[in-house]
């Protein structure tokens, strides 16, 4: 089931979004996570031509691209970066992450 889609800078569920700011600002240490913001920078505007940009994205492609890296069928991220991050991600951060990065 997908999850709700909000206007950009809203969100269905604001304890959703705070799971995700804290994934994308900090990580998680015991899941050996980086923070999201590390690479494509604290408000999510990114620093191209790496780092894409990923403030405002629709929650249903960010989710759907994390999945893509997950799963190995997105393979431009030079040196596997994304695959490496994606494929530690569960379903539950990555939807936490799409909301967050929604909101921006």
């Amino acid at each position: 089931m997908a999850p709700p889609v909000a206007a950009p800078g809203q969100s269905a569920n604001p304890k959703l979004v705070a799971a995700g700011r804290k994934l994308f600002m900090g990580g998680k240490i015991a899941d050996h996570l980086p923070a999201c913001m590390a690479c494509h920078g604290a408000t999510g505007r990114g620093l191209l031509p790496w780092f894409p940009r990923l403030a405002g994205q629709h929650q249903a492609y960010v989710i759907a691209q994390l999945q893509a890296f997950k799963d190995k069928t997105r393979t431009n991220d030079p040196h596997a970066i994304m695959r490496t991050v994606a494929g530690k991600l569960s379903t539950a951060q990555m939807t936490a992450l799409a909301a967050y990065v929604h909101t921006l």
